[in-house]
């Protein structure tokens, strides 16, 4: 079994996309010396990652990720068994992010987008309020076998850990989970979403209420809600937790080799502000 590797990626700026096809098994390319750390002077959102600004041809592998927000951040993709993540169009035909296609092996390619907080905290919430979401659209098939058997759009921490904020896809239906200091609240939407669309889901935490909102992804219009009310406590996150983007990551940015919740599809606008 090939042990999971590291490719650092730079980070820019940008907007909206999405694709389909399987991820190649072709060679990743050489790991750069460091990844780059950036940031946008003047924008309110701490984190809005997009792909509208990537100089390469559809279809061929991510050579950058884009932060169009304020917070200086560090990414990487983590990759296992040959999965890759390529660019893709949008339904605007701007930039996104395809992620490998449902394999259903036990070998299945994963892979994930990590953020890394490069400031003393920016992206860890704790006790405020703060939204964080993503674009998307997924695979026909997306799930099966014990090796990819759920779909992780975004997430900082793990189910073990404390803290964890989540949004997922799992059969389809969108769900989110906020953990911190004093207790955890899951909003889940009421049935499954349809594949092959684009579709938008925010998530929000404002006092006890988590709400997960469903939006159109051509115009913002809100869809619909779901509000579930509990006390969450703090989120504060070291800074060494990744954002996983698109799979499970552990605590060291690694995907694991099974029970990987590989995102199959295409997703873009992955976003996190806190008021």
């Amino acid at each position: 079994m090939p042990p999971p590797i590291l490719l650092p990626v730079l980070l820019v700026l940008s907007g909206c996309g999405f694709l389909q096809g399987p991820a190649s098994s072709t060679p990743a390319p050489d790991p750069a010396t460091s990844a780059t750390v950036t940031s946008t002077p003047g924008a309110t959102t701490q984190l809005l990652i997009d792909f509208d600004r990537v100089t390469a041809e559809f279809g061929t592998l991510l050579p950058e990720a884009v932060n169009a927000g304020s917070t200086p951040v560090r990414t990487e993709i983590s990759t296992v068994h040959a999965g890759r993540i390529r660019l893709a169009p949008g339904p605007s035909g701007d930039g996104a992010a395809r992620f490998p296609a449902y394999d259903g092996t036990a070998s299945a390619p994963a892979a994930a987008l990590l953020v890394w907080d490069e400031t003393e905290g920016d992206l860890s919430p704790g006790k405020r309020d703060f939204t964080f979401g993503v674009t998307f659209m997924l695979d026909a098939v997306s799930d099966g076998e014990d090796s990819d058997n759920g779909d992780n759009l975004v997430q900082r921490g793990l189910f073990a850990d404390e803290q964890q904020l989540k949004i997922q896809v799992d059969h389809g239906v969108p769900s989110c989970r906020i953990a911190g200091t004093d207790g955890e609240v899951v909003a889940k939407w009421t049935g499954p979403v349809r594949r092959d669309t684009w579709v938008s889901v925010r998530c929000s935490r404002v006092g006890k209420e988590v709400t997960l909102e469903m939006l159109d992804a051509t115009t913002g219009e809100s869809r619909g809600t779901v509000t579930e009310t509990g006390s969450t406590g703090a989120l504060d996150f070291p800074l060494t937790t990744p954002f996983g983007i698109g799979a499970k990551v552990l605590a060291d940015g690694t995907v694991p080799t099974s029970s990987s919740d590989q995102f199959n599809g295409v997703l873009d606008e992955v976003h996190f502000d806190v008021r």
